[in-house]
């Protein structure tokens, strides 16, 4: 006490009242940042921030210049520095901003993030074009010529990069969840679960309306990134390029007139016009053997995307372009279905000689029921040819025109397998649905060994609860079936045998058992 007297004693007053201005001072500032931490406590509760929402925390990183949302993308980020954090923060969010390109700092700084599981193609530094390593790139390049293909493809190259980055945040949900070692099967799965994620949800990619699927844009990455609108092929060429810089090893798989991505060999499958959402094997094989689904490489992506811009331009009846296209993926793809097509297209567009020459070498020109194998025998005529091809419309004024367009076609050339199927097509679509089954039948006559024709007519008959004539060409399937040996087969094989099968052994097993008998007697 004493000590204490002594020390206040001997202080002057004036210094006395110095400290009490700094004793204030420093309870004013306090009461400062106790407001600012408050308020950006209240910031954050009303933002309701998702501390795995990149695209989120770098938006209230440029609104606020907060503490908080710095430090989480650090965490995030380790590799970022503190005063790096606006440059990342404004760089991911100019995604989609096709006029603005990106900065050296911004790029450098692309470069320093290197993690496992997280391959970005501005890391490699490389200026080959690989499809295996950077399908993207290799995408634009093909798409755009010269300077303007090389620009476009850094652009979408470090686009691509920024959605990775914004997936591999979200990937750190389902890992902090349940942690596993990069490389695993569960971390490729997380993976798989954040790609859906961004992708379909955050970007809300989709499937365009039937009116606009046919234009051959949506095929294209480049437009499928920009438009969030795309066909199956060009959001599974986004969904893989994606894959690519997260080191996701997926497959790309085509079955007729489709292309969906598989992990682990079906483990998992990608069906990117839902979604991403997985569907059994099965449902890509109703009336396919399994063996026969193609699994394709990146290159043969390239080519794909090239064969839809012909086919879009062939229903268009635009035949020179459907012919450049046409060529164009002839270097990157080798399918005999791609060179039936060429032929038909100079067929068409006058090159009658060339065109035929291409056919004729095509293994369905033997194929009885086949374009190919009705056209060399002369029951095509160029008219019926190029109703074949275009495309029937999208509403039902549209399509009746097209019904009597084609109706009127064939009935100066012999009757065509073909024709009458497109014909039945047309009728369901119009709801003449008694027709329709009038015509498959026909065409059953024609063709009687037609595996898959049987199994779709048999299911459009249980459909119609008329069991009797399901069961008389289901009999005939299944002799189908034995004969070319798919009955020992994987039951994912011909999937839609198995579904008839279930259907009339419930609603006719008696009836069922008496036609089998008979047919086995004969």
């Amino acid at each position: 006490m004493f000590v204490g007297g002594l020390v206040s004693f001997l202080l002057p007053i004036p210094d006395l009242e110095c400290a009490n201005n700094v004793t204030k001072t420093y309870d004013k500032k306090a009461s400062v940042i106790s407001r600012d931490l408050k308020l950006q406590e209240d910031c954050q509760k009303f933002w309701n921030l998702d501390p795995y929402k990149l695209e989120s925390l770098c938006a209230y990183q440029v609104l606020y210049h907060d503490d908080y949302s710095s430090k989480r993308i650090r965490e995030l980020f380790p590799q970022i520095q503190k005063d790096e954090v606006p440059i990342f923060a404004t760089m991911i969010l100019t995604l989609g901003k096709v006029d603005r390109g990106f900065s050296p700092e911004e790029i450098s700084l692309i470069q320093k993030l290197s993690y496992p599981g997280l391959s970005l193609a501005s890391l490699r530094g490389s200026t080959e074009i690989d499809p295996n390593t950077d399908l993207a790139r290799a995408l634009v390049v093909s798409e755009f010529s010269g300077d303007l293909g090389k620009n476009r493809a850094d652009y979408y190259s470090n686009c691509l990069d920024i959605l990775a980055l914004r997936i591999h945040a979200e990937r750190q949900r389902y890992l902090d969840q349940s942690p596993c070692v990069p490389g695993t099967s569960e971390f490729h799965k997380a993976t798989i679960e954040a790609i859906n994620t961004i992708l379909f949800y955050e970007e809300a990619v989709r499937y365009p309306s039937k009116k606009e699927m046919f234009s051959d844009e949506f095929s294209f990455l480049s437009s499928v990134t920009d438009r969030k609108f795309g066909v199956c092929l060009g959001v599974s060429s986004l969904y893989f390029s994606l894959s690519q810089r997260l080191d996701l090893p997926l497959e790309a798989v085509t079955p007729p007139g489709h292309i969906y991505l598989r992990y682990q060999g079906g483990e998992v499958n990608i069906e990117t016009t839902a979604g991403g959402r997985h569907l059994p094997t099965a449902s890509y094989c109703d009336c396919l053997d399994l063996e026969d689904l193609q699994v394709r490489t990146p290159e043969e992506m390239i080519g794909l995307t090239f064969m839809n811009q012909g086919s879009f331009a062939l229903q268009k009846k635009k035949y020179k372009e459907a012919e450049e296209a046409y060529k164009k993926a002839q270097e990157y793809l080798g399918d005999e279905e791609l060179q039936e097509l060429l032929g038909f297209v100079q067929i068409l567009g006058g090159k009658k000689k060339e065109g035929k020459s291409l056919i004729g070498k095509s293994p369905r020109a033997s194929q009885k029921g086949s374009v190919a194998y009705d056209y060399l025998k002369g029951r095509i005529n160029i008219p019926t040819l190029a109703l074949l091809f275009s495309y029937p419309g999208s509403n039902y004024e549209e399509i009746a025109s097209y019904e009597e367009e084609l109706k009127k076609a064939m009935k100066s050339s012999m009757p065509c397998c073909e024709g009458q199927r497109r014909l039945a097509s047309v009728a369901f679509h119009l709801g003449k649905t008694a027709e329709a089954v009038a015509l498959l039948e026909k065409c059953v006559e024609d063709i009687p060994n037609d595996l898959s024709l049987h199994l779709r007519l048999c299911k459009i008959l249980c459909d119609r609860h008329d069991y009797t004539k399901a069961l008389k060409y289901f009999i005939i399937a299944e002799r189908l079936m034995e004969d070319q040996g798919f009955l020992k087969k994987d039951n994912r094989s011909f999937a839609l045998f198995y579904e008839v099968k279930k259907i009339i052994s419930k609603v006719a097993p008696q009836k069922a058992n008496t036609l089998l008998l008979m047919e086995s007697e004969r």
